[in-house]
């Protein structure tokens, strides 16, 4: 007899494989949750993470923001899922505009290249 714990594992396993913008690649470690390259024909400029909406101001800084010249930026939002929810906030550069997007409850931490974004490019945003 499968166990509760293990039917919903597999269960939650067969839903993320067969949802292509979920699945994992072979490539990365989890999920991408990368910017798009442009929006409205700006560049990329930046990637930030919000504690709930955007519009309150509660941003997230990267776990090694002190760091100097990082290979990775990388964010850990803790074991409990945040109850105001977690956002990742795309960024253009000489724009207003941003590409916004609300993160799965289970996602736990989310790497982005440092140099990458540092550069315009839109870096390969890898979540867990």
């Amino acid at each position: 007899m499968i166990s509760r714990f293990l039917w919903r594992n597999l269960t939650l396993l067969a839903v993320l494989s067969s949802t292509p913008s979920l699945a994992k690649s072979k490539k990365t470690a989890g999920p991408d949750f990368s910017c798009p390259a442009e929006l409205e024909g700006k560049t990329f400029q930046t990637v930030d993470f919000y504690s709930g909406d955007p519009a309150d101001e509660v941003q997230l800084a990267p776990d090694n923001s002190g760091a100097v010249r990082p290979k990775y930026h990388v964010w850990t939002f803790g074991t409990d899922a945040d109850p105001r929810g977690l956002y990742q906030v795309c960024r253009y550069l000489e724009s207003d505009r941003t590409e916004t997007r609300k993160l799965p409850r289970h996602i736990r931490s989310c790497k982005v290249p440092f140099l990458a974004s540092k550069q315009g490019l839109s870096p390969k945003v890898v979540c867990r």
